[in-house]
């Protein structure tokens, strides 16, 4: 029988020379999870726990993983909502009908980008079938100069159909969409559009605990649009971006040294932009000072440097060209550091200012959930109702 992961874990604890109250100390976690996880009345973990443990037993996250349990699940199930979507993805056949005119699918797209940057995922839900269907059949029946501004179209369309359907958790739809992005982008010939699809392939990669398909793949395609000499600033962002998604992606896989020196690369290329960088049509592509400020502050809260965090924090500004979401995350990321030092009212306010800026990305987000979750077993019902936390709760119930 195939070891489990309580066994590996007590196997390498063991070697560590910890005794099970030293080792639930210093991964932050209970003695009872220790004790159940070992002895196997408990295999579901969450991966910040996973996280823990690997950093305290000096192993990569995915020697972890590999010996399965487990993790949180998203416990929406399947929506009416995705139908729409998931028949252009995984089509029984291919759709028919007159080709759209290109610019109609180009202001079809311009209002996909808008509602998502809006925070209106929706909506974006809504629209992204139909703009898919359109950008298809307009890319297909493109000749001449305009085939390859219809498969750049068709790129494009598809690569903000896969952000829309990562906020609603839906990674393999999401890497499904991507895939489109990159066949449309060869087609056109537009390897920054290519990486840009490669990019969000390696945050969904993340998002699934595939920590070395993540890593690899943002690094693979940074090496691939590296820079030389006098280059664009599209270019220099998203070669920027890949390298923080894979310091980000190194970090969660216990590989400091590696996450430290992809975003001490990201730092230089940022001091070349000098300022953030992002227009709508390379939304994607978003990167500057900014997101390399936010992801250093994320990496040291994933390596469990709450304290560090914070202080890296009280030096980020927002820039005025950074995705949302991008802001959004790292905020949540602050408050996750405050609780962990025990600033609870701290934490509960900027929870509270998330929330009331991006609503409904919020209730989607699982940290937001889990953070709301242990102020109140950190707190009284009294301080909650005190400090809005109940409010909080109501909203993503």
């Amino acid at each position: 029988m195939a070891e489990s992961l309580g066994e590996r874990v007590a196997e390498l604890r063991v070697r560590a020379v910890l005794t099970q109250d030293e080792f639930a100390e210093r991964a932050g976690v209970s003695l009872t999870t220790v004790r159940k996880l070992e002895r196997g009345a408990r295999d579901a973990v969450s991966l910040p726990t996973l996280h823990s443990f690997a950093r305290v037993l000096g192993v990569t996250t995915s020697d972890l993983l590999s010996y399965g349990g487990p993790l949180d699940r998203d416990d929406n199930g399947d929506t009416a909502d995705l139908a729409a979507l998931r028949r252009v993805l995984v089509p029984v056949s291919p759709p028919g009908g007159d080709a759209p005119n290109i610019g109609d699918v180009r202001q079809g797209l311009i209002e996909l980008t808008r509602m998502y940057q809006a925070n209106r995922y929706k909506d974006a839900l809504a629209l992204a079938p139909g703009l898919l269907i359109a950008a298809d059949a307009a890319a297909g029946a493109a000749t001449g100069d305009f085939a390859v501004v219809g498969q750049r179209l068709a790129a494009r369309s598809y690569l903000m159909a896969s952000l829309v359907l990562l906020q609603f958790r839906r990674e393999d739809l999401s890497i499904t969409a991507a895939e489109r992005a990159i066949r449309a982008a060869e087609g056109a010939g537009d390897e920054l559009l290519r990486a840009s699809a490669a990019d969000n392939i390696a945050w969904n990669f993340t998002r699934q605990a595939r920590l070395d398909d993540a890593e690899d793949t943002a690094l693979f395609m940074a090496e691939a649009i590296e820079p030389h000499g006098e280059v664009t600033e599209i270019h220099l962002a998203q070669y920027g971006r890949l390298l923080t998604r894979a310091s980000s992606s190194a970090a969660r896989n216990n590989r400091p040294a590696a996450s430290s020196g992809y975003l001490a690369t990201a730092k230089e290329v940022a001091g070349r932009l000098r300022n953030d960088y992002m227009t709508v049509s390379s939304f994607w592509a978003a990167f500057g000072p900014t997101t390399v400020d936010t992801i250093e502050v994320e990496n040291a809260m994933v390596m469990g440097e709450a304290d560090r965090a914070l202080f890296l924090a009280r030096r980020v500004r927002r820039g005025k060209a950074i995705r949302e979401t991008t802001w959004q995350r790292y905020l949540l990321t602050v408050a996750e550091a405050q609780l962990a030092t025990k600033g609870y009212a701290g934490a509960a306010k900027t929870l509270a200012g998330v929330h009331q800026v991006a609503p409904e990305w919020f209730v989607s987000q699982r940290l937001a959930r889990r953070l709301i979750h242990a102020l109140q077993d950190a707190t009284s019902v009294r301080w909650a109702r005190a400090n809005s936390l109940d409010v909080l709760a109501q909203a993503i119930k």
